[in-house]
C-alpha cells in the first residue's frame, strides 16, 4: 500500500511540474507600421479578436479589421483575403486559435502572423501551444497581448 502511495505521489509530481506550454515569437526586424489590417477569422472565438485589437492600440498601431476565408490545405491553415480591401494597409494580421475541455475551457493553440500587403514576406510571427499540467488554464486575453507585445514590442513604430 505504501508503495502505492509514494508511487502516486510521483506520477502526480511528474504531471504537475514541467512546462507545458511552448511559445515560437519572431519579432519585427526595424520599424513596423503604425497600422494594419487584421483579417477576420470567423471561426476563432470572437474575444480573440477583442484583444489582438486592443493589444495593437496599447502598442500604438491602429488596427481595421477585413474579411478573410481561412482554408486549411495540407494541415495548413492558408488566409485568403480581398486585395481591395487592403488597398489601405501597410501590413496584414493573420491568426488562428483553438480550445479545449480539460476541467475547464482553455486556449490549447494560437498563432498569429503578420504580413505585408501582399502577402508575400512574413513579417513577425508569434504562436502558443499548450501541452499537460496545470499552467495550460491562463487568461487567454492577457495571452494574446503577451504575444502581440513580444513581436512588435522591441520594434519602433514607422512614422508613416
Amino acid at each position: 500500500m505504501q508503495k502505492i502511495k509514494i508511487s502516486g505521489l510521483i506520477v502526480a509530481g511528474a504531471l504537475l511540474s514541467g512546462c507545458a506550454a511552448k511559445q515560437e515569437i519572431t519579432s519585427f526586424e526595424g520599424d513596423i507600421p503604425n497600422s494594419m489590417c487584421i483579417a477576420h477569422h470567423e471561426e476563432v472565438r470572437p474575444g480573440f479578436l477583442t484583444a489582438l485589437e486592443d493589444a495593437l492600440y496599447k502598442n500604438g498601431i491602429n488596427s481595421q479589421v477585413v474579411s478573410a476565408t481561412y482554408v486549411k490545405e495540407h494541415g495548413e491553415v492558408n488566409p485568403k483575403v480581398n486585395l481591395e480591401e487592403l488597398k489601405s494597409c501597410p501590413a496584414v494580421l493573420f491568426y488562428t486559435a483553438h480550445w479545449n475541455w480539460d476541467l475547464a475551457l482553455y486556449m490549447s493553440y494560437a498563432n498569429i502572423w503578420i504580413t505585408d500587403s501582399e502577402n508575400k514576406n512574413r513579417l513577425a510571427q508569434a504562436s502558443y501551444i499548450s501541452r499537460h499540467g496545470l499552467d495550460k488554464f491562463i487568461d487567454a486575453e492577457e495571452k494574446v497581448h503577451e504575444l502581440v507585445d513580444s513581436m512588435v514590442g522591441s520594434s519602433t513604430l514607422a512614422s508613416k
